[in-house]
């Protein structure tokens, strides 16, 4: 009877600055002992030395505050001072206990000043405490494999504004046309460690930035006079889902393929011989951090082609 871990998370897990996520959501345990007696999960948060590529040292403010952990369902315990997550399952709940805890704990990033960050990771052990002969009860570690890097993120940055572009009336505009985003950027600072040959020390270099690859969505809304409405026209254009009265989503995987969309959407204007004054409104959202960008509306007036 043994119990096996499966580390099947992201490497590395990237966070905002106090920011809660769920780290462990890819990790199963598969337990063949008897739940005869309580089952303990241990996680134990520790500075990170193997989330960036070479044998580089991550860098943080202090080596007291690397986050916390909790039990939405409000169990188990987070001790601070060894910065270890503990938590028993009862005899006779779920057999799955372990695994199924891993997959709701949530990971508190803690806030860090402008321009730092960090790296943990988390070793996982999970106990089975029924005894098993001499050698103790089933026991499985990962090794502290399961990073996590906490840095400050910029926002999504869009520019410029939608251009005031006169339309007339029943014919269609492109308001995004325009349209520039820049993806959002981690700021992350570690050490790189270089060893002297006959030196008795290592140096370490600086680093800043790591690699971010963003996930990004865009809601858009078309306004009269404050109120969103359809009356004045509609957009259209592949990758758009309307959502309701004057409201609009796109949700591309990342933000190249968002721009190109935003870009290539048309907005047809009602054809009627009264003036219409459609106003805009984007709101581009990184999705992995929950920062948004939002654009001031900018209102293109139609007129009478007649």
């Amino acid at each position: 009877m043994t119990v096996t871990i499966a580390n099947a998370t992201s490497n590395p897990i990237l966070t905002t600055s106090g920011k809660s996520i769920n780290a462990y959501s890819g990790v199963t345990v598969s337990d063949t002992a008897s739940l005869t007696t309580s089952e303990t999960v241990t996680i134990t948060l520790a500075q990170s030395e193997s989330n960036n590529p070479g044998d580089n040292f991550s860098f943080y403010p202090t080596a007291a505050d690397l986050g916390t952990i909790t039990d939405p369902n409000g169990g188990g315990a987070f001790n601070p001072s060894t910065e270890t997550f503990t938590e028993t399952g009862l005899v006779g709940g779920d057999p799955n206990f372990a695994t199924a805890l891993l997959n709701r704990l949530v990971y508190h990033a803690p806030t860090l000043p402008a321009g730092q960050g960090f790296g943990t990771q988390a070793q996982i052990t999970v106990t089975d405490n029924a005894p098993i002969g001499i050698s103790g009860p089933p026991r499985a570690s990962t090794t502290f494999g399961d990073p996590v890097i906490v840095g400050v993120l910029s926002s999504p940055m869009v520019s410029p504004g939608v251009p005031d572009e006169p339309v007339a009336s029943g014919k269609s505009l492109s308001p995004f046309a325009t349209l520039a985003i820049t993806s959002p950027s981690l700021s992350y600072y570690y050490y790189t460690e270089t060893l002297t040959p006959g030196s008795q020390s290592s140096t370490y270099n600086s680093v800043l930035s790591y690699g971010y690859s963003a996930e990004d969505s865009a809601t858009i809304t078309v306004t009269d006079g404050g109120n969103p409405t359809d009356s004045d026209g509609l957009l259209t254009g592949p990758g758009l889902s309307k959502t309701g009265a004057g409201t609009y989503a796109i949700a591309p995987v990342y933000y190249y393929n968002l721009l190109s969309e935003i870009r290539a959407l048309t907005f047809q204007t009602a054809a009627i011989p009264t003036g219409l004054n459609p106003s805009f409104q984007l709101v581009v959202t990184d999705s992995s951090t929950g920062l948004t960008t939002t654009q001031a509306p900018t209102t293109s007036p139609s007129y009478s082609s007649h």
